[in-house]
């Protein structure tokens, strides 16, 4: 999804100043600690999926993937205070990830990041 316009999804997008329309031209976001991922966050995208009937891709081995690309900027404490995924149609996952990074980006981040965006992404695989 690199590349592409943003086609903002979940986040109140026209509340945010200086979006940037395309990822590409975003660093990585330099996030201090890595960030959790485990089998409960593979579980809990799951379900979301599957409760919302989300229509997502299925490679030729029967797994079910979604990989939601985010921008993102920092507060003045270095926790993230923004997140816009790009729309991948399931707006609930979409949901889900701006929680995600909401929740382990605390202090997480650049202190004085002045409202600059970074990419990032999270990526979920699941047997269909």
């Amino acid at each position: 999804m690199l590349g592409t316009l943003f086609s903002f999804g979940a986040a109140p997008t026209l509340l945010l100043a200086g979006i940037p329309t395309s990822l590409d031209e975003l660093q990585v976001a330099p996030f201090k600690k890595k960030m959790p991922y485990s089998a409960y966050h593979l579980d809990r995208a799951e379900k979301i999926a599957k409760r919302a009937k989300c229509k997502l891709p299925t490679d030729d081995s029967g797994m079910i993937s979604a990989r939601i690309d985010a921008a993102v900027n920092f507060d003045g404490e270095g926790s993230v205070e923004n997140v816009v995924p790009v729309s991948i149609d399931c707006p609930e996952l979409e949901e889900f990830v701006i929680s995600y990074f909401k929740r382990y980006g605390k202090k997480n981040g650049p202190i004085t990041s002045n409202g600059k965006w970074y990419r990032t992404a999270l990526f979920f695989r699941w047997s269909s």
